[in-house]
């Protein structure tokens, strides 16, 4: 399990991780790594970084780096998962302008991977989401998604790639993605799932 005193806690929503959205196409956009684990090093982290990387070339013929250990640095031990966020707010997302179309962004805005334990199988990472706001006046209050409202969930090394590839490619929204990867799941919600299918 991730060591307890890590502090996890997000805010409920946070708007500027996804303003960027209209603005930028993030198909080949990397999705950034943090790590709150001391003294990790950075071979590590491009180790974790490189899991997904021979399927995302050879499945889909992609050139990008899936995912990358985020800039200027990676290594949030002993800081909060806000500090990342607010980290990552301010990360250059590397936009490139195309002539007649949305920037390019290098680096997906409105998510990241963290990684929380050496032993990635023992809740070692973390994915972090902001969605899009969604829903409109027909809506319940509970069915709308606030601008930049944000989610957790740990996940297995061996769903990086599908996780990712899903998200990158468009074929998964954040909340399914919840639903099919988060390993806390229970068995009362994986049939509430199913309910809903």
């Amino acid at each position: 399990m991730a060591p307890p005193d890590l502090d996890l806690n997000l805010p409920h929503a946070e708007p500027r991780l996804v303003r960027i959205l209209r603005h930028c196409d993030t198909q080949q956009s990397s999705i950034a790594l943090y790590t709150m684990v001391p003294n990790m090093p950075a071979s590590r982290l491009e180790e974790i970084a490189a899991i997904p990387q021979q399927e995302w070339q050879t499945q889909y013929e992609q050139t990008t780096q899936l995912v990358r250990p985020a800039r200027p640095t990676p290594n949030f031990a002993s800081q909060k998962l806000q500090d990342i966020v607010d980290a990552h707010i301010v990360m250059d997302k590397e936009l490139q302008a195309v002539e007649g179309g949305a920037a390019l962004a290098g680096w997906k805005p409105d998510a990241f991977i963290v990684v929380t334990n050496d032993d990635l199988e023992d809740h070692g990472l973390l994915f972090v989401y902001a969605q899009m706001e969604d829903g409109d006046e027909d809506d319940d209050e509970e069915d709308k998604i606030t601008e930049g409202e944000m989610g957790k969930f740990f996940f297995r090394p061996s769903d990086l790639f599908e996780l990712l590839s899903g998200l990158i490619l468009g074929s998964y929204g954040y909340l399914d993605l919840e639903e099919k990867y988060n390993i806390d799941r229970t068995d009362e919600d994986k049939d509430e799932g199913d309910d809903d299918n």
